[in-house]
């Protein structure tokens, strides 16, 4: 059974969101910037354990291929906007 978690860090002014296991272990997080609603990370277990896995190659074309989708979105969404 998945369990979904959000959390804010005052420290940073950022949201979290996070995806645990049934072991209660993170499988998904995201860290969106509350002041603007910028996505500042977001990461897959499976993804980061595969790019680990098989090396420096497949890890830059699984991180490009994550920029695109969000690019796309920030595009879609006015109101995400992109960090200079």
């Amino acid at each position: 059974m998945l369990t979904y978690v959000r959390w804010y860090w005052p420290d940073e002014g950022r949201w979290n969101y996070d995806e645990l296991g049934a072991d209660r272990r993170a499988l998904r997080h995201v860290e969106l910037r509350g002041s603007d609603g910028v996505f500042m990370a977001a990461a897959s277990l499976a993804e980061v354990l595969i790019a680990r896995d098989s090396g420096a190659q497949e890890f830059e074309r699984l991180w490009r291929d994550a920029r695109r989708q969000l690019e796309q979105q920030t595009t879609a969404d006015s109101s995400v906007r992109e960090e200079q």
